[in-house]
């Protein structure tokens, strides 16, 4: 199954190879892409689109009537995906505002959520083939979401946040030692006794995590942004299985 993918940064859907011309390096949104799909036993092929290349689609006017936020960088991405012919697509994107605000409520997670998916989903034309993968409040939420893996992996006795709520994780991301995800990551991450892992960036950190973590605890702790993710996600891979069924019928 061939998918088009683009992202935000190195740290969610990884980056170009630029001494290995023509090859990708994976970050954890391929990770998680990869495993839910195996499940279904479809084998993916990735068709990566950099975020550069979406910024570049110039937008006429009827594309951009009505569409705010989100939206329009989602509509480019849809474009884009017409203009290579890709039948399939994710679009991931951070659902992050204000740093600096204190931990959130469920109800004001829920509504940022549900409005930055709203966003995205507009901007793909509500289309079923084409889906948002949007945690709250990034990247970082998932990685520290399955509490047991993080301990095994970093080799440290006890975390100090709750995995149960690591959707509600915020701060002020300019001091150390708030509940900002990047800055708890960061926590963990110095006061580890895994020798292997000393030298390896937070992308690589992230990648290998997402390969370990217990993916029915992920979305069992991130309730309202990863189960949305799998459950969409898991649609689109069984409308890709039945299409491949009735193909066969015909011929």
């Amino acid at each position: 199954m061939r998918i088009a993918v683009t992202g935000e940064g190195p740290t969610d859907y990884g980056k170009v190879d630029y001494g290995n011309p023509g090859h990708w390096i994976d970050g954890p949104v391929q990770v998680y892409l990869r495993r839910i799909a195996e499940e279904q036993n479809i084998e993916l092929d990735f068709e990566m689109i950099e975020r550069a290349e979406v910024q570049k689609i110039k937008l006429q006017r009827r594309h951009l009537n009505g569409l705010d936020g989100k939206a329009i960088p989602a509509r480019r991405f849809y474009i884009k995906c017409k203009e290579k012919q890709l039948n399939y697509g994710v679009y991931y994107c951070d659902a992050d505002r204000n740093a600096g605000e204190q931990n959130s409520n469920v109800h004001q997670l829920e509504n940022r959520y549900k409005e930055v998916y709203g966003e995205v989903k507009e901007g793909m034309y509500n289309c079923d083939n084409y889906i948002p993968m949007i945690p709250c409040r990034m990247i970082e939420n998932w990685i520290l979401a399955d509490g047991e893996n993080i301990r095994d992996f970093f080799q440290v006795n006890k975390i100090e946040y709750n995995p149960h709520n690591v959707e509600l994780l915020w701060g002020n991301d300019n001091n150390p030692e708030s509940n900002y995800p990047k800055n708890v990551f960061e926590r963990i991450k110095s006061s580890s006794k895994n020798r292997d892992i000393k030298n390896l960036s937070n992308s690589e950190l992230f990648y290998e995590i997402a390969e370990r973590q217990n993916l029915a605890i992920v979305k069992k702790n991130s309730s309202i942004s990863f189960a949305r993710f799998h459950d969409d996600y898991i649609s689109l891979l069984r409308s890709e299985m039945l299409w491949a069924v009735r193909f066969q019928d015909l011929t």
